[in-house]
């Protein structure tokens, strides 16, 4: 009984004597393996029974490879399409992440391009922190944004001068207002810093850390810029100063006689004679003096000076 349990499928059993004394117990132990009864080796078809059992187990041995062969290709196939499965999956996640990027980067950037524009059309700090903070207010949460000028924490702001730096940023901080700042570089020498605030429980990304740091690039040519410019205005009131405090009537003029620039004294000597219809600096002197429609008889004025 415990060989005939252990049988394979494509066993092929031949059963020798009389069936009824045991088919009634063997049978369900050979199941389906029981392919010819006989009564005794002398059976002159034990030959033909022997070759067709031995014909028969080959083809139910092919048949089980084959089954086996198949089960096998078909486990393999659903592992390879398992795995193409997954490999589609990580790569439609890539190119949604990749689309996401893009999409970041490209709102990113153009979001850059108008705040650089914002930052060069400015003429004040003050200007500046505005466009920023409402550029980057629904971008980055951003709160608020402040320019200093100088190399100290103890200057003053020059957007709100009333205000010590230091102890507006300790203040900022309390509020739960996360802080990033960055170094306003210029030839090499820090003029100033700019201060990025956010309300969030996270700190700056680096991503976020990067786009602050282009746009204080961008910020650090600008305050150059409106530093050499308000330089300028400086020098130019000083020289309007010293211009205006000659007593006597000075004007330089160009060679077709349009007056340029005149001192406070040449104004009034012009208004005491009559009141002019054009601005005078954009007037002729032959008439604003003279009361003429074309330059003097003899004037020489338009040949022989520069300006």
């Amino acid at each position: 009984k415990l060989f005939l349990s252990t049988l394979s499928p494509s066993a092929v059993v031949l059963l020798v004597g009389n069936p009824s004394e045991y088919l009634s117990f063997m049978e369900p132990l050979c199941g389906g393996n029981v392919f010819r009864l006989f009564d005794s080796f002398d059976d002159s078809n034990l030959e033909t029974y022997l070759v067709e059992g031995l014909e028969r187990h080959a083809k139910l041995k092919q048949d089980e490879q084959l089954l086996q062969l198949i089960d096998e290709q078909n486990q393999e196939l659903h592992a390879r399409s398992k795995t193409l499965e997954e490999k589609v999956e990580k790569r439609q996640q890539y190119l949604i992440k990749s689309r996401e990027k893009l999409e970041t980067t490209n709102s990113r950037t153009q979001m850059l391009h108008r705040i650089l524009v914002q930052i060069f059309k400015a003429f004040s700090h003050q200007e500046i922190e505005n466009e920023i903070q409402t550029l980057l207010k629904e971008l980055f949460n951003l709160s608020w944004v402040k320019i200093h000028i100088g190399s100290t924490l103890n200057a003053p702001l020059e957007s709100n001068p009333q205000n010590n730096l230091s102890e507006n940023l300790d203040a900022q901080s309390q509020k739960g207002e996360l802080i990033f700042s960055s170094p306003l570089i210029c030839d090499q020498e820090v003029i100033g810093h700019i201060y990025f605030a956010h309300r969030s429980t996270t700190p700056f990304s680096l991503s976020h850390e990067q786009f602050c740091l282009q746009i204080s690039e961008a910020v650090a040519l600008a305050t150059d810029r409106l530093l050499k410019f308000e330089k300028i205005e400086q020098l130019k009131n000083q020289w309007q100063s010293a211009f205006d405090a000659i007593a006597r009537p000075v004007s330089l003029i160009a060679p077709d006689y349009t007056i340029v620039n005149a001192n406070r004294s040449f104004f009034e000597k012009v208004r005491q004679h009559k009141e002019p219809t054009t601005s005078i600096l954009e007037g002729k002197c032959f008439d604003l003096l003279f009361g003429k429609d074309q330059p003097c008889e003899g004037c020489v004025l338009g040949k022989n000076f520069h300006v």
